[in-house]
This record gives structure tokens, C-alpha cells and sequence, in this order.
């Protein structure tokens, strides 16, 4: 079982993720409206968001050693 301080931390990730992709969805949909163009906007293309996934990342992340590749990559949280 995940002590207090591990819960607080990933629920910080779990909404700085959520934070991080409503943004993503609101640049996404920019100058792609009336008419849905894929191609307009500040990012062109598919975007696939995982909203409501968020503790998939957090858990995952906690979970790995200090030591880990990715706990490395991805900075300070």
C-alpha cells in the first residue's frame, strides 16, 4: 500500500496530466471549427488524449526505481 506522501504525489501527477491535456485539446481544436479540418490549426493531425487515464501514468511512474530511464527523462514533477 502506497504510503501518504506517494498518494499526495501522484495525484499531483495525476492533475498536472489531466491540466496538460485539456490544454493539448484546447490548442488541438484551434482554427479546426466550423468545419472540422484536420490539417488547420497551431497542430495539425490526430490527437489522441487519454483523459481519465491519468493514474495509469501516476501508478506507473510510482512504481518504478529512482534509477528508472523514465523517472529520469521526465523531470521534475
Amino acid at each position: 500500500m502506497p504510503s501518504k506522501s506517494q498518494l499526495l504525489w501522484m495525484y499531483k501527477v495525476m492533475k498536472k496530466a489531466r491540466y496538460c491535456e485539456d490544454t493539448i485539446a484546447v490548442a488541438h481544436m484551434e482554427g479546426k471549427q466550423p468545419k472540422f479540418d484536420i490539417g488547420a490549426g497551431p497542430l495539425p493531425g490526430e490527437m489522441h488524449l487519454a483523459a481519465g487515464l491519468e493514474s495509469c501514468a501516476a501508478g506507473a511512474f510510482e512504481n518504478a526505481a529512482s534509477q528508472s530511464v523514465a523517472n529520469r527523462n521526465i523531470g521534475p514533477l
